[in-house]
C-alpha cells in the first residue's frame, strides 16, 4: 500500500510538468507549421551560463535578445529539434511581429505615392512597380525574379539609361526583408526607387 501511495505521489507530483512540456510543443509544432519559425524563451541557469554552452545555443538557434538572465530566440524546425535535445525548459511567445498590426495602404491609394506612411498591400506593391515602368519607360522595366507557391512574385525594378543594351558599367542588387519580422526595408527600397527615377537627370550624384 505504501509503495503504490509512493507511486501515486511521484505521478502526481510530475504529471503537471509532464502535460505542461507537452502542452508547449504542441503550442510550438503548430506555429512552426503555420509560419515556419517559432518564438520562445528560456531562462539561463548555472548551466547555460558557461560559456561552451552559449556558444553551442548560438550555433543551433537565432537569438534575438537576453535580458534578465532569460534568453528570447527564433528556431525553424530543424533547429528547434536540435534544441529539444537539450533539455531546456522553455516557453512559446507570441512573435514581435504578430503583436503589430500595420496600416497597410491599398493599391489605388498607393499609385498616389503622396502619402507613404504606410505599408502597401501585396497588390499596392505590385501596382507601385508596375507605375514605375508606366512612369519612366526609359529608365526602368520591372522584372519578376521568382513566383512563389501562393502565386506573389518577387519583383525588381531594373534601372538602367540603356535599357536592353549590355553595359562595360558595374552592376548591383538591393535587396531588403530577408526576414519576415523586419519589414522596414520594404517601404524604404519603394522610396528609394521612386527617388532614383524621380532625380534622374536632376540630380548630380542620382
Amino acid at each position: 500500500m505504501k509503495k503504490n501511495f509512493f507511486a501515486l505521489l511521484l505521478v502526481a507530483f510530475f504529471l503537471p510538468g509532464l502535460f505542461a512540456q507537452n502542452s508547449h510543443q504542441r503550442a510550438a509544432q503548430d506555429i512552426l507549421n503555420e509560419r515556419g519559425e517559432v518564438y520562445f524563451s528560456f531562462p539561463i541557469d548555472s548551466k547555460l551560463a558557461k560559456p561552451e554552452m552559449l556558444e553551442q545555443l548560438s550555433r543551433i538557434i537565432s537569438i534575438d535578445q537576453v535580458e534578465n538572465n532569460t534568453v528570447k530566440a527564433y528556431a525553424n524546425n530543424r533547429e528547434f529539434s536540435e534544441f529539444l535535445k537539450l533539455g531546456i525548459n522553455y516557453e512559446v511567445l507570441t512573435a514581435p511581429s504578430m503583436l503589430i498590426e500595420p496600416e497597410m495602404l491599398g493599391a489605388d491609394e498607393a499609385l498616389s505615392r503622396e502619402n507613404w506612411d504606410y505599408y502597401p498591400t501585396y497588390s499596392a506593391y505590385v501596382s507601385i512597380m508596375n507605375q514605375f515602368a508606366t512612369d519612366y519607360p526609359d529608365l526602368c522595366e520591372v522584372v519578376n525574379i521568382k513566383t512563389l507557391a501562393s502565386n506573389r512574385q518577387i519583383l525588381c525594378i531594373h534601372i538602367n539609361d540603356s535599357l536592353g543594351v549590355e553595359q562595360n558599367e558595374p552592376e548591383f542588387l538591393y535587396t531588403s526583408s530577408i526576414h519576415g519580422d523586419e519589414t522596414t526595408g520594404y517601404v524604404l527600397m519603394l522610396h528609394l526607387i521612386d527617388y532614383l527615377l524621380e532625380n534622374y537627370g536632376i540630380d548630380e550624384q542620382v
